[in-house]
């Protein structure tokens, strides 16, 4: 029976998606089909029914509404699937087949979603290359940008992805079986191991990737240049992550290498013993970082757990740092109004990378607006702090004043944008304004010939 021609789009855009359930948007559902829609039904508890249910072989059909999708995608990316989002990229109301097309390819490493990710942990996605017994690991966050490199030898390649915790591991077809490998992966079966072609993994074009990236002649600055196994895995994980995000992924740091001589290196194994991050299963008692978390805000968080997963070995740094703490503690006023003011801000590492990846809500452009209108407090308080000495000097804060201005004065009120009226507030953009009144011109014309039609018939 030949396909009608939305089952013949779906089927092409299928082909596009490979082996991640399409998500095909139609109205105010995505719908999967066939082999989609008897997984995700099954992995989803979805009803499953059918399309021509009169056919002598109906297709398989299961959906999720728009609007509340998150949640299910959250839950088959824990599964361990990818998920391909089909968006329609017309008005509707558009004559004949609506056109579509896959915006992005969501995998458990690389989701940048609000909804998909825990506020108080990085989301780490991974990449390792082998050459001459040497591993070469690369280890980034995309919905921070966070990036960092490294190698080691195979006694150290199970203890480098424990203590990083990937939640998507990029490996060649070459070396998928390798039994240090395959060991991670049963000792963490959140973790899933993706496939990719050997050719991926190449040190030379990995350097070039990164070198283009950057946009510099060489990656020795950044203390990775040496490295050949590494820019190898380095190479792979940036070129993955792009074709999956669909974004040059602009936001991403350059590399910092995964053991540097600053800080000491804790193993997993250690860190799990004394309790550092987690609390040992079954006590019923508190992490270090449990009994420490004061923080107020997710960025805050993320950064207190990566402090105390690589303590501080430099030590001019261990003592600024104990000086600031000192500062903090003998000034109450400065510091409770920096803990008030914090309450405020929002998780901006995420915010401007899902700007980067093209998948932020308004309501999270204001979002950054409010937390930017709150910055030239804070450096207030920090100035203060500095000069009673101690705290360090507060960082240069104009660019982040004059683009909370700018947003201030051109986004919409906070409900406006919640409730999806408005983006931009009138009187901002005169070719806007024009635009608007046109529409609500042409509106208000409908609805008066409509009101004449029904009055004459």
């Amino acid at each position: 029976m030949k396909p009608t021609p939305v089952m013949s789009q779906y089927l092409r855009l299928k082909q596009q998606a490979g082996e991640a359930i399409l998500f095909f948007r139609m109205g105010d559902f995505y719908e999967m089909f066939m082999e989609d829609a008897v997984e995700a039904a099954a992995l989803l508890d979805l009803t499953l029914t059918s399309r021509d249910k009169q056919a002598a072989d109906p297709v398989p059909m299961a959906g999720v509404p728009w609007h509340s999708a998150g949640p299910h995608i959250a839950k088959l990316l824990k599964a361990g699937r990818r998920v391909a989002l089909c968006e329609q990229i017309e008005r509707p109301g558009t004559r004949g087949l609506m056109d579509r097309e896959i915006v992005e390819i969501l995998t458990p490493g690389t989701a940048v979603g609000e909804e998909l990710l825990d506020g108080s942990r990085s989301l780490y996605l991974a990449a390792l290359a082998l050459e001459r017994g040497v591993w070469g690991l690369a280890v980034a966050d995309i919905s921070t940008g966070e990036f960092a490199l490294g190698e080691c030898g195979a006694e150290g390649l199970g203890a480098e992805l424990a203590k990083q915790g990937p939640r998507e591991i990029l490996l060649a077809a070459a070396i998928a079986d390798h039994p240090a490998v395959r060991e991670h992966l049963r000792d963490h079966p959140e973790a899933v191991a993706t496939r990719l072609d050997d050719w991926a993994f190449s040190a030379s074009r990995g350097r070039r990737l990164l070198e283009e990236h950057f946009g510099v002649a060489t990656l020795e600055p950044f203390g990775v240049g040496a490295y050949g196994p590494a820019l190898a895995a380095g190479g792979a994980l940036l070129a993955y992550a792009r074709e999956q995000r669909r974004s040059p992924l602009a936001h991403l740091k350059p590399p910092r290498r995964l053991r540097d001589a600053d800080s000491l290196w804790i193993d997993e194994t250690t860190l799990r013993n004394l309790e550092v991050l987690e609390p040992a299963p079954g006590r019923g008692g508190q992490s270090l970082l449990g009994v420490l978390d004061a923080t107020r805000t997710a960025m805050g968080q993320r950064a207190l757990r990566r402090a105390l997963g690589r303590p501080l070995m430099d030590p001019a740094a261990i003592r600024a740092r104990h000086a600031a703490v000192e500062a903090l503690i003998e000034a109450p006023e400065p510091r409770e109004a920096l803990r008030r003011d914090l309450r405020g801000i929002a998780d901006l590492e995420r915010i401007v990378g899902r700007l980067h990846c093209g998948r932020a809500r308004p309501q999270e452009l204001g979002r950054l607006r409010d937390a930017l209108l709150i910055v030239p407090r804070l450096a207030e308080t920090a100035r203060d702090l500095a000069q009673r000495g101690g705290f360090p000097p507060a960082p240069e804060t104009g660019g982040a004043v004059a683009l909370g201005a700018e947003l201030d004065r051109a986004l919409a009120d906070a409900s406006q944008l919640a409730a999806g009226e408005a983006l931009i507030r009138p009187g901002y953009d005169a070719q806007l304004d024009e635009q608007r009144a046109l529409g609500e011109e042409g509106d208000r014309w409908v609805a008066e010939f409509q009101e004449r039609e029904r009055r004459d018939t």
